[in-house]
Formats: C-alpha cells, sequence, structure tokens
C-alpha cells in the first residue's frame, strides 16, 4: 500500500514470502513466511528449492531441510522451508478435501499464545502496561526485544524486571535478535 516501508526496512516491515505450489492435476497449496529477510527467503526459494526439484528431488521438506541446514540453525533456510510445509500441507488438505485443522488433527478450542509486544521505542511505563494488558487479556506470556542499539544492558535488565513484576507468573521471554 502507499506508504508501506520498503521490502525489508527492519522492525516495521510488512512484507512476507507466500509460496504456491500446483501439481499435475491443478490443484494449489499456499503458504507464507513473516517478514525475516523476505527477499533472501524467497530468493532461496526461487533457486536452491526450485534447482533441487528440477533435479528430481523429492518435494519432502524434511529431506530439504536435511540438505539445506545439516546444521539445524534458524534463519533463512528455516523460514523458507517452512512456508514451503505449510503449501504442502494445504495442497494435501485439498486432496483430501478436508480442512487444514482436520488434516492436522481436528480444530482446538484453545491454543497457549506468546504476543511479541515489547518494542524498544516504547519508554519503559508504556511497555509495563502493553505487556501487562496482553497478559490480562489472555496471553500465556510476552516477549520483550532487548539490546537495541545504544541501549545499556542495565536499561534491558531494569526493563525486564518492570515487566516481570507488572506480569507475574506468565511466561517473559527476551529476544536479542542476535546483539
Amino acid at each position: 500500500m502507499p506508504g508501506d516501508p520498503l521490502p525489508y526496512a527492519g522492525p516495521d516491515s510488512f512484507t512476507f514470502v507466500r509460496v504456491v505450489i500446483r501439481d499435475e492435476t491443478g490443484l494449489h497449496g499456499e503458504g507464507f513466511t513473516g517478514r525475516f529477510l523476505a527477499q533472501e527467503v524467497a530468493h532461496f526459494l526461487n533457486n536452491s528449492v526450485a534447482e533441487a526439484f528440477s533435479a528430481g528431488a523429492p518435494c519432502d521438506p524434511t529431506a530439504l531441510m536435511r540438505r539445506f541446514n545439516p546444521r539445524n540453525m534458524t534463519g533463512v533456510v528455516v523460514s523458507a522451508l517452512s512456508a514451503l510445509e505449510i503449501a504442502f500441507t494445504d495442497l494435501e488438505a485439498k486432496r483430501q478435501g478436508v480442512s487444514v485443522a482436520r488434516l492436522l488433527g481436528g480444530a482446538r478450542t484453545a491454543a497457549p499464545v506468546h504476543v511479541t509486544c515489547g518494542f524498544p521505542a516504547l519508554e519503559t511505563d508504556a511497555l509495563v502496561a502493553t505487556c501487562a494488558s496482553e497478559v490480562a487479556a489472555g496471553a500465556q506470556g510476552v516477549k520483550v526485544l532487548i539490546a537495541a542499539k545504544g541501549r545499556p544492558v542495565t536499561e534491558d535488565v531494569a526493563r525486564l524486571r518492570a515487566v516481570r513484576e507488572a506480569i507475574g507468573s506468565a511466561e517473559l521471554i527476551a529476544d536479542a535478535n542476535c546483539g
């Protein structure tokens, strides 16, 4: 949309990668993955994965994971192959004429949720209020991003302590984004 950030412009990006696969009968499955290095994920899918398929590799995300990610790292490969696996799952559900939820064992009435709401741009009071609000609304826990450029570790520790006090025994996840 007009005014959206660039394809990968940091924490405010809205770019996602959509994968569409088609079988020989014309059915298609769709998958997607988040904004983490979207251009690199798309490049990997359009080149390495497409090349593997054209060379006769099985259309098996687990086998592809062993081939392209033998050290079990996270990142571009995992994001790409998760989108591909979602597309395969969607395709299989369509082949069977059932919903993806049914294919995976049926709908659940509830699922534990953790909310990423602790953004570095929030001042401590707003961070605490936001995290407490999410837990009060039913989130099992919250994730707070730490190690923002220019913020000292002592400030991150103080922010995390304030959030802990506000959310009680709910789960608190700290994500340093490789910082």
